[in-house]
């Protein structure tokens, strides 16, 4: 027998613990229907189930995945939502409904977002009036290498100098220490 199965979003499932009255803890995860999903006409936005949740459905829940949830084939599914007073449930006698309405709203979701996408993607920015456009130049740039000094000491004092403005490479060369035995 096959069990009617969907993948709700991460974002929609939360876990939490409930303590029976013999103090028993088991874990268990309220989903909630996403917005715009209709059974039979009817709008399931601000809706609620509560399932067992399965090491699987942990898993998928702490890895931020999206989490799977399957109902008993032949078995109504009873959503809520409120609390208190105000608590009002409903019943979906075939739960293939209930995983067809979220599939669909699933789907039209994520064309709608693709949709918003390429309108709302930007176009490439056009070069500015003094701007070249080309690869990177490195750090040693065209006008060292053309002179040749790019990789010697005299390279490396000038291009120094020039970041520092200071007048080293104008001044007159430092005695060279030599070591005596």
């Amino acid at each position: 027998m096959i069990w009617p199965r969907v993948n709700f979003p991460n974002s929609y499932v939360h876990a939490y613990a409930m303590t029976a009255r013999d103090g028993r803890v088991f874990d268990m995860m309220r989903v909630s229907i996403p917005q715009g999903t209709r059974v039979n006409g009817v709008d399931l936005t601000g809706w609620q189930l509560d399932r067992f949740a399965s090491p699987r459905m942990r898993e998928a829940k702490l890895n931020g995945r999206p989490v799977t949830v399957g109902f008993k084939p032949g078995e109504a599914v009873e959503l809520w939502r409120g609390a208190g007073e105000q608590r009002e449930t409903m019943r979906i006698d075939d739960p293939w409904q209930l995983c067809r309405a979220v599939k669909a709203q699933r789907l039209a979701y994520e064309r709608e977002r693709a949709e918003n996408k390429t309108v709302e993607a930007k176009p490439e920015r056009a070069p500015r009036q003094n701007e070249t456009v080309g690869p990177a130049v490195d750090s040693d740039g065209p006008t060292e290498r053309a002179r040749g000094c790019a990789s010697t000491l005299d390279g490396i004092r000038q291009r120094a100098s020039a970041r520092t403005g200071s007048m080293q490479a104008d001044a007159a060369p430092m005695p060279r220490q030599t070591r005596s035995r």
